[in-house]
C-alpha cells in the first residue's frame, strides 16, 4: 500500500482541454494537499489511532471518494514541504509502523480487498494490534459510504493487477537452505535479474503470484527466462511473457523447456539447469492457494 506517480494522459478536449485542467486522482501523496477544515472535520479528519506517519494520506482519499468528494491534482500549483531533520516526538510501538497503521487502514475501508494486503505482510500481521476500530466503521456508517469495490471500479480505474485464481502465493524458499529466498529489486531499480537472498519479514521484493495465466508475477513485473543469457530476468508483464510452471516435485521451469530454476551449488546465487527433481538445489517451497473476493 504505497502511493505511486504515473503518467497522466494528454488533455482529451472534453474533461481536460488544456494540461492546466485539473486531473483527477485515486489517492494523494500524503505531505501535500489542501483541504478546508470544515470539510476534513466533516470527514473525520485522520484517525487519531495512527502513529506517527503512514498510510493516513491513503486512509482520506478513500474517504474523500467513497464518502462523497473526490481528489484532484492541481498541475499549475506551487506547494512546499518542510521535513524536519529528526523526529521530535518518540514512537509509540516498537513494530512496524507503516504497516500496522495500513493494516487498520484496510480494515475499516478496503472490505474483502484487505486479504490481499493481510498475505502480503502475512509474517508481520499477526505480531501488530491495531488497536479498536469500532469509531471509524461508525464513521464509515454515517457518512453512508461507498464500498471499496465501487472505488475499485469506479475511481481506481488505471491498470492495476488483482491477485485472484492464483496458483501459488508467496515467498518462493529454498528447500536446500530454509533461510535463501527468490528476490526481485523494486521497481526502482535498474538491476532487473532474479536472484535469491536471505528471507526477510518485509516480504514484498520476495512476494510473488503464478497467475492463472502462468506468469510469475510481482505487481507489474515478471519473471521471463532469458535463455541467450542464462538468467531469470524480470520484464513488465504482457500476453507474450513466458509462462511457468510449478511442479508437484517443487521445481519451478518455464512451459516447454528442461530447464529449472535451480540455486547454485556452494553460492547464494540461482541459475537454470537440467531439470533433475531428484537434485534438492531445484526444490522450492512455495505456498499453494488463491485468494478469492467474497
Amino acid at each position: 500500500m504505497r502511493y505511486n506517480w504515473i503518467e497522466t494522459s494528454e488533455p482529451d478536449g472534453i474533461k481536460r482541454k488544456t494540461w492546466a485542467d485539473p486531473i483527477d486522482t485515486p489517492a494523494h501523496t500524503g505531505c501535500c494537499l489542501a483541504i478546508t477544515r470544515k470539510h476534513f472535520e466533516r470527514l473525520g479528519g485522520y484517525d487519531p489511532d495512527l502513529e506517527i506517519w503512514g498510510c493516513e494520506n491513503l486512509e482520506l482519499s478513500f474517504k474523500a471518494w467513497m464518502c462523497g468528494s473526490r481528489l484532484e491534482i492541481i498541475p499549475c500549483s506551487h506547494i512546499a514541504h518542510l521535513q524536519r531533520q529528526s523526529f521530535t516526538y518518540s514512537w509509540l510501538s516498537k513494530s512496524q509502523i507503516y504497516e500496522r497503521n495500513c493494516l487498520r487502514v484496510a480494515e475499516v475501508w478496503m472490505d474483502q480487498y484487505k486479504i490481499f494486503y493481510q498475505d502480503r505482510i502475512s509474517n508481520l500481521q499477526n505480531k501488530l494490534n491495531i488497536g479498536d476500530v469500532t469509531e471509524r466503521k461508525a464513521l464509515r456508517e454515517r457518512l453512508k459510504c461507498q464500498s471499496f469495490d465501487w472505488y475499485m471500479k469506479v475511481v481506481h480505474t488505471t491498470d492495476i493487477y488483482i491477485p485472484i485464481n492464483t496458483t501459488a502465493i508467496g515467498r518462493i524458499t529454498s528447500m536446500q537452505d530454509s533461510s535463501l529466498c527468490i528476490k526481485a529489486n523494486l521497481e526502482s531499480s535498474a538491476n532487473d535479474t532474479i536472484y535469491v537472498a536471505k528471507c526477510h519479514a518485509q516480504t514484498g521484493s520476495q512476494y510473488f503470484y503464478l497467475t492463472k495465466e502462468n506468469q510469475i508475477r510481482r505487481d507489474k513485473h515478471c519473471m521471463f527466462y532469458d535463455a541467450d543469457k542464462e538468467v531469470i530476468a524480470r520484464e513488465v508483464c504482457s500476453t507474450t511473457t513466458g509462462q511457468w510452471e510449478y511442479r508437484a516435485d517443487n521445481t519451478i521451469r518455464p512451459i516447454g523447456t528442461d530447464r529449472c530454476i535451480s540455486l547454485s551449488n556452494g553460492q547464494s546465487n540461482i541459475i537454470m539447469a537440467i531439470c533433475n527433481s531428484s537434485d534438492i538445489n531445484q526444490q522450492w517451497n512455495w505456498s499453494r492457494k488463491s485468494l478469492i473476493l467474497t
